[in-house]
């Protein structure tokens, strides 16, 4: 039987190179969500011939509590979910303040992953959320408190809002960064509460798509999609990681480039 898959942010950009792959290469059946149900469709058109009986666009803004709500009860209809993928987010080329970085990528996530968790198998079913280097380049440049803070074994979704709340400012780069680390440290704190499912985030490297545009990005959507993948089909080591663009256990902080050690586990971390 095919695992169901649920992709938000699928009708561009890496989204919509996973949902290809995902349908084409490993048998799944894929929910391509995306805000408008139009471009959902025309994307998938571009998919070719072979997947279109094995991806369905699924309306889904993760700002809008009422249009996940409406998309999770909608595939509540269809059975349980193997997986969701977190893959819808916005960056700096988007152009949007500080507050609406950290909205979308954190709190719009949340809401969609709170929403979907009761779809998602309980034996073994995954989540994997889209992170990004930019994550492990913020906290390295925070004080030890705040590293304490996001690399907490025990941290809780409680903790993390009430820094977000306390801490924002109206500098964008600051704001992608923090949301991209807040992510990985809430999945840490998702996978403490739910320890029959894989909960990982991941960096896919620098890839050029609609959020580094200008940026000169230059591996294809393509080739972002590496350790997704990994996070959501292969056999991994625990929950709650944080996986390289090249599949590889990394830390929070430093920044862990393809290629260097593994991350252990304990920060601090070096290189060395």
């Amino acid at each position: 039987m095919s695992k169901a898959v649920f992709v938000t942010g699928g009708n561009s950009g890496i989204g919509l190179a996973l949902c290809k792959q995902l349908a084409a290469e490993n048998d799944c059946y894929v929910y391509l969500g995306s805000r408008s149900v139009e471009r959902g469709e025309e994307a998938k058109k571009t998919l070719g011939e072979e997947v279109q009986d094995k991806i369905e666009v699924v309306q889904c803004d993760i700002n809008s509590a009422e249009s996940v709500a409406n998309a999770a009860q909608y595939v509540s209809t269809r059975g349980l979910l193997y997986g969701l993928v977190n893959n819808a987010g916005v960056g700096l080329a988007h152009g949007v303040p500080a507050d609406a970085v950290i909205d979308t990528n954190l709190y719009g996530t949340k809401t969609m992953t709170d929403a979907f968790l009761p779809l998602i198998s309980p034996g073994g079913g995954r989540i994997v959320s889209v992170g990004s280097g930019a994550g492990p380049m913020w906290l390295e440049k925070q004080s030890p408190e705040v590293q304490g803070l996001f690399t907490k074994e025990d941290i809780t979704w409680e903790e993390l809002d009430a820094f977000l709340k306390e801490h924002r400012n109206e500098d964008a780069m600051y704001a992608y960064g923090c949301s991209k680390s807040a992510l990985s440290a809430w999945t840490v704190a998702l996978a403490n509460q739910h320890p029959k499912l894989v909960i990982s985030s991941i960096t896919p490297g620098f890839i050029d798509t609609a959020i580094t545009a200008g940026w000169g990005a230059g591996k294809t959507p393509e080739e972002g999609t590496v350790s997704i993948r990994h996070a959501l089909l292969d056999e991994v080591a625990g929950s709650g990681f944080y996986f390289g663009s090249d599949a590889i256990r990394s830390p929070f902080y430093p920044g862990r480039n393809p290629g260097e050690k593994p991350f252990d586990g304990t920060y601090p971390w070096s290189k060395e």
